[in-house]
């Protein structure tokens, strides 16, 4: 069943923690996909997603997928642990 968020302006098929199964968006809108040409540290990163967002006229709501580097594979509980940090 899809779960609606219409602060974000789409749709996402709840999944397992930490992942959803898949996103959509609402009529009119489009998911973007941006990569950093630099690599920076995560929470750093939120402040760059959220100056990109303002100057689109969005929020963090709109957030509706990350694709995060590691130095190391985690384990599934190391991995819902950080997670939970953002």
């Amino acid at each position: 069943m899809l779960v609606r968020n219409p602060k974000g302006h789409y749709h996402f098929l709840k999944g397992s923690d930490p992942y959803s199964c898949g996103v959509i968006a609402d009529p009119r809108y489009e998911i973007v996909h941006v990569t950093l040409t630099e690599p920076i540290q995560w929470r750093q990163g939120f402040d760059v997603i959220d100056a990109h967002l303002k100057s689109v006229g969005e929020d963090r709501h709109s957030l509706c997928a990350m694709e995060l580097r590691s130095p190391s594979p985690f384990a599934i509980d190391g991995f819902v642990d950080f997670n939970r940090t953002y």
